[in-house]
């Protein structure tokens, strides 16, 4: 699959306003962002992406490392019927056997399902069953929370079991995922997946209802502006990245995850407290939801954070305030913040859920759910207890 390469180089760009209004997204049409992350690094047998922290030691897995790993479990699902558009849930901590259980149902054109290793019985039975998981990936320790729900999902084909150096049990519902992985073939193909094909379902509370947000392989590719702007758009592909939140969600996998990857830079699974110097983004000066990703936030290069303000709006991001009749408002004037449906990092919809999605837009604007205003620089405020249309003091 031949196209143009679609990272945003924002550093060509001499200002913030230069980006905003030059910037052009290059997406392809047809992309799977497994493999374009696995195989876009010329130097990927050496290039390390990933430092599995174990009580033992740290286990560490170049992009060549994952690339070949993944296809072997892509090859195991593959051989236990899943298909393109079939769902895999994935219920593991930070590790090696979460991004490769990742990339390899990614590379079948399945639709992950990362859910957190802390979810209830009750949010796991919804999950499964609203996402139809075919395949399931989960660690030895949360089995016997897993197992009620398992039993109760008969489109299970398969269910695979992570151990990592632990004693083991007989389980014959579940495969050994270590074993699956050593025993398949790494001569896998690929599907070549719609840009705008479903990658990911995540499965979240908005707006007061548990809903499955849908992001498309594109939208890790609509991320990517924001990862460069908030590393003030100098791209060191040699940064090495640590979060202390579970790889489930919207904000890590969307906006740190796959970005990372994407440029080369190497993740930490685990504690960080083992020496490796580790960049963060202060979450305080930035807005995002789990329909969007990271829209708005800083870059010490381009512009100083105005306080009180989650930073601007991130350039290829088509972020507005708008009135209730879907019409953008000047600076200064409180509305709804809103992101217009042509956005590439926007979810496309609330799975199986039409009508629930028709009701947070506005025409062809979706709603975050907050109030808000530009001042005339363009930083963002978030201001809950305007109303739409009012005007607002100046900042």
């Amino acid at each position: 699959m031949v196209f143009s390469d679609p990272t945003p180089r924002l550093e060509r760009f001499d200002s913030y306003q230069q980006a905003c209004r030059e910037f052009r997204w290059l997406i392809p049409q047809r992309i799977n962002i497994a493999t374009a992350i696995c195989r876009r690094h010329p130097d990927a047998v050496t290039r390390i992406a990933l430092s599995d922290v174990k009580a033992g030691g740290i286990n560490t897995y170049t992009f060549g490392g994952l690339d070949f790993l993944s296809d072997k479990f892509a090859t195991a699902l593959s051989e236990s019927g899943i298909s393109q558009g079939d769902s895999v849930a994935v219920l593991l901590p930070p590790s090696a056997a979460l991004a490769i259980a990742h990339l390899g149902a990614l590379k079948t054109g399945a639709v992950v399902l990362p859910l957190s290793m802390a979810s209830g019985a009750a949010l796991l039975e919804y999950a499964l069953a609203d996402g139809d998981a075919r395949a399931l990936v989960v660690e030895e320790s949360i089995y016997g929370v897993v197992e009620g729900v398992g039993r109760k999902r008969p489109n299970l084909k398969s269910r695979f079991v992570v151990r990592d150096l632990r004693p083991t049990v007989a389980r014959p519902a579940f495969k050994d995922f270590w074993s699956e992985v050593d025993q398949s073939s790494s001569d896998f193909d690929a599907v070549e997946t719609d840009a705008t094909s479903a990658a990911f379902i995540f499965y979240v509370e908005s707006r007061g209802e548990l809903s499955g947000v849908v992001h498309s392989h594109r939208s890790i590719i609509g991320q990517l502006t924001a990862f460069e702007m908030f590393n003030n758009v100098e791209r060191e592909p040699d940064s090495v990245f640590w979060t202390a939140g579970e790889w489930c969600l919207p904000l890590v996998v969307l906006g740190l995850l796959y970005p990372a990857w994407w440029y080369g830079c190497s993740l930490v699974a685990g504690t960080s407290e083992d020496g490796t110097s580790v960049q963060s983004v202060p979450l305080t000066e930035s807005y995002d939801k789990p329909e969007t990703g990271w829209i708005s936030g800083r870059c010490e290069r381009w512009f100083a954070t105005t306080a009180g303000s989650v930073g601007r709006a991130v350039p290829g991001r088509s972020v507005e305030i708008i009135c209730e009749s879907g019409n953008v408002l000047p600076p200064g004037h409180a509305g709804h913040i809103a992101v217009h449906k042509s956005d590439p990092g926007l979810f496309t919809g609330y799975h199986g859920a039409a009508t629930r999605t028709a009701a947070v837009f506005i025409g062809d604007w979706f709603l975050t759910g907050d109030v808000g205003y530009k001042n005339g620089d363009g930083d963002l405020y978030i201001q809950p207890s305007q109303t739409v249309g009012g005007q607002t003091k100046k900042k």
